[in-house]
């Protein structure tokens, strides 16, 4: 068994990983240990190795703790993290211990991707309502016409175009059917 270290690790926000994957707890039968370390993160940086075993987690005992109950206490750590360690306490490549990712395996499947627009042909032009009437009236109104209209002109027949309804309508009241 190595020396006991205390490991101080900050980070600018929590968006950005720790670098580190833990594994082990009282429900695995071992305790709390650094199962893997990026080199380029700042846990590596820090002085964390994998095989650490973890005691403390800004003081608070993790050697009686379950795997879950040891990740919710380091997140619980936020972006200041003070982490106790024994070196050299378990060899993450021994046999019987387990990736806590193995088993977690992507499928990258590679289908060929539908084209929206047969080739050759452009875009279908789509204009909203709102454009056409605004193009409409805005030429009118920088000549020193009247403005555009607006939905909360008082008067019927100055409001917008688009709030005004041609034809033949059907208005209920709610919960009529």
């Amino acid at each position: 068994m190595g020396d006991t270290v205390m490991i101080h690790l900050e980070r600018w926000e929590s968006s950005f990983p720790w670098g580190f994957t833990i594994n082990g707890g009282s429900d695995q039968g071992l305790p709390v240990f650094v199962q893997k370390v990026n080199p380029k993160s700042w846990s590596y940086k820090c002085g964390l190795r994998p095989g650490d075993a973890i005691l403390q987690i800004n003081r608070v005992d993790v050697t009686k703790m379950t795997h879950e109950q040891a990740k919710k206490e380091i997140l619980r750590a936020g972006n200041n993290m003070d982490i106790s360690v024994q070196r050299d306490s378990i060899d993450p490549t021994a046999s019987g211990i387990k990736d806590p990712q193995e088993g977690m395996n992507v499928q990258l499947v590679e289908e060929p991707v539908r084209k929206m627009n047969p080739p050759g042909k452009p875009f279908r032009q789509v204009k909203p309502k709102t454009y056409g009437i605004l193009a409409d009236e805005l030429p009118q109104s920088e000549k020193g016409g009247t403005k555009p209209s607006s939905i909360f002109d008082k008067k019927k027949n100055e409001r917008s175009k688009y709030t005004q309804i041609e034809g033949t309508t059907v208005q209920k009241c709610y919960g009529e059917s």
